[in-house]
């Protein structure tokens, strides 16, 4: 299919070139060598990167879905061992907690019965103070109010006649600051006031054993017991202790995946807010963080049926490419063999036909449409290049008659001394427009040089109806402005297509050197006076076919001994290179003057040369045209 696009565009090469027959035949109707096309077409070109696109993209699915169920599996996992290990840490808290509260209630209710004060309780006391987790317990209001928190604990029992757990606080033992927190609970009289307090001061140095037990074999686990005012009451590192949680971030060792975590935090944090992980006792929140796992049993049996899962998508879907492709492309191979055959010239070839509406269908009818107007389009093509082959062989002809009326033997007069001149043209098309011409008459030389507007066939007409007017004209008359009349008036009867010609005519006294010349619109020759080389300035008059019946002057002057005329068109000064600079006049001025004591041939050939050497090799533009001559005078003759 791609072949027949490339012929296709061929074609319209031709079109726009108009190649020959033969062209056509040798270029066009390209043979193809290799006939051999695959019925399987998975991984023809269109369809291969198709479905190469289509796997990878099923690849990076499958790989993020993979991720993210392991990734989820690692999360839900996590968590429920992280929410497990604070419901069991937490529920050890309590249950201690609870087993102080209820010997302090027990004994609160024995000094209740023995009437029991400050004084005649220390046996008591120091009874409970030999329990486990407690460190000592008072009985006096005195004592208890030395410390901030359990001052405000005992203003709170007061009020409202229960036991309560006071804040944590620091207190100094052996030269270490522990933590402590009490439990303090009313003694009231039999009217029910309350007469004294009974607080005991419970250590809590235990809960690192006993958080250490609970996470056993979680390495990298950290748990936090923090108080409903933000402070840790433990930490499995004890720098933290006793101080404000919010200046610790919460920290997951998990490789990386800090933000999943973070939005899974989140909703462990609700979870434990929700009372599942809380003290009762004191309102203290348990937070366990654990790092990420992937070596769960559950973990990996999701992975892997996960992976096997996504294999056999993966087989399905390609299962599905291979027969969805191969049976769309099925009748596109066959387009494709009469889309070959068609560029081998074989116009007849019938492309197969395509069942409903679908695109390919829509192709197919295309490549119908384009065989019919391509083979009708050869077939014009044909008779066009037919066509243009006879003009092409007319204009080779006209260019022969055309160089056959300029003269071309050099030198023109070869009895004679006392003149040298010699003209030349170079046609920027098959024909031109440009023209030279001089003869000899009664020891008088006529010439003429000229530009006819226009190039290609209706020039070189015009330029022959101008040669064949000068030289009858000529014949009789001997003044320069009276030809140039006679010209103008041949050339503006009938000329309707407004074309026109630039003219410089003149005639040469070969006794005196004497020069009558008239210049209608034509560029200013080059006038080589006693060594000196510049232009002549004529009176411009008009171009010869504009206007009837114009009344055209004559102007003179003398030749020395020597002196030399250099007559040329515009081809010359306006040689255009391919940075579009033109020659100039400066330049064709130096190289006349260059070339000012030579003969007229080697002149006119170095003018050429120079502008060849300035094109460059860039398209010649427009006709180039000289005639130069030299009269030598008597002393020649002599």
């Amino acid at each position: 299919m791609r072949a027949f696009f490339a012929e296709i565009k061929y074609f319209y090469y031709l079109c726009a070139e108009n190649i020959d027959n033969k062209s056509i035949l040798t270029h066009c109707l390209v043979m193809k060598k290799n006939k051999k096309h695959k019925k399987f077409r998975l991984f023809s070109s269109l369809s291969f990167r198709i479905n190469m696109v289509l796997i990878i993209i099923l690849v990076i699915v499958g790989w993020l879905f993979i991720r993210s169920v392991t990734f989820g599996v690692s999360l839900v996992t996590n968590g429920n061992r992280q929410i497990n290990m604070s419901r069991m840490i937490t529920a050890s808290i309590d249950n201690r907690l609870n087993h102080i509260e209820n010997v302090m209630k027990t004994g609160a209710l024995v000094a209740l019965q023995k009437r029991m004060t400050e004084n005649n309780s220390t046996i008591f006391r120091d009874s409970l103070g030999k329990m486990d987790q407690i460190d000592t317990v008072y009985l006096s209001t005195n004592k208890l109010a030395e410390v901030e928190a359990v001052k405000k604990c005992l203003a709170r029992v007061d009020s409202s006649g229960v036991g309560m757990w006071s804040e944590p606080y620091l207190v100094e033992k052996d030269s270490t600051k522990v933590p402590v927190v009490s439990f303090i609970t009313p003694l009231k009289n039999s009217r029910g006031n309350i007469y004294s307090s009974l607080c005991a001061n419970v250590r809590l140095d235990w809960l690192d054993e006993l958080a250490r037990r609970e996470v056993g074999h979680e390495s990298g686990a950290k748990v936090s017991v923090i108080t409903g005012n933000d402070i840790y009451v433990y930490y499995t590192d004890s720098d933290r202790i006793m101080k404000n949680a919010k200046n610790y971030p919460a920290d997951f060792e998990n490789n990386g995946e800090n933000v999943a975590l973070q939005v899974y935090s989140n909703i462990q944090e609700f979870m434990l807010r929700s009372g599942n992980a809380y003290v009762k006792a004191t309102g203290w929140r348990v937070v366990c963080d654990v790092p990420l796992r992937d070596d769960t049993v559950l973990l990996k049996a999701v992975t892997g049926i996960s992976i096997f899962t996504l294999l056999l998508l993966f087989f399905i879907i390609i299962l599905a490419i291979v027969i969805t492709v191969n049976w769309q492309l099925r009748p596109l191979g066959k387009i494709a063999d009469a889309t070959d055959a068609i560029a081998q010239g074989k116009f007849d070839t019938q492309l197969p036909k395509v069942k409903g509406h679908s695109d390919i269908a829509h192709l197919r009818d295309s490549f119908v449409s384009m065989q019919q107007e391509l083979a009708r389009y050869i077939e014009d093509l044909r008779a066009t290049t037919e066509k243009k082959a006879n003009m092409e062989r007319d204009l080779h002809i006209a260019a022969k008659i055309q160089q056959g009326m300029l003269l071309k033997v050099f030198p023109a007069f070869p009895g004679r001394e006392d003149i040298d001149i010699y003209g030349m043209q170079r046609a920027a098309k098959e024909v031109g427009g440009d023209i030279f011409d001089f003869l000899m008459r009664d020891d008088r030389l006529y010439f003429l040089i000229g530009d006819v507007s226009g190039k290609g066939v209706p020039a070189s007409l015009f330029m022959t109806v101008v040669g064949h007017l000068f030289r009858n004209v000529a014949r009789y008359s001997t003044s320069a402005s009276i030809i140039v009349e006679a010209i103008n008036n041949g050339l503006a009867e009938g000329n309707d297509e407004d074309m026109f010609c630039t003219l410089f005519c003149g005639v040469l006294d070969m006794q005196t050197g004497r020069v009558e010349f008239c210049n209608a619109g034509h560029n200013p020759p080059i006038w080589i006076h006693e060594g000196n080389t510049s232009f002549m300035h004529p009176e411009v008059n008009l171009p010869t076919g504009v206007l009837g019946d114009f009344e055209y002057k004559s102007e003179e002057i003398q030749l020395s001994e020597g002196d030399a005329l250099f007559l040329y068109t515009d081809g010359v000064t306006e040689a255009e290179n391919s940075q579009k600079a033109l020659f100039g006049d400066a330049s064709t001025l130096a190289m006349v003057d260059l070339l000012k004591d030579v003969p007229m041939m080697d002149m006119a050939d170095g003018v050429v040369d120079a502008i060849r050497r300035f094109v460059d090799d860039y398209e010649q533009s427009d006709d180039l045209t000289m005639l130069c001559l030299r009269w030598r005078g008597k002393k020649a003759v002599d």
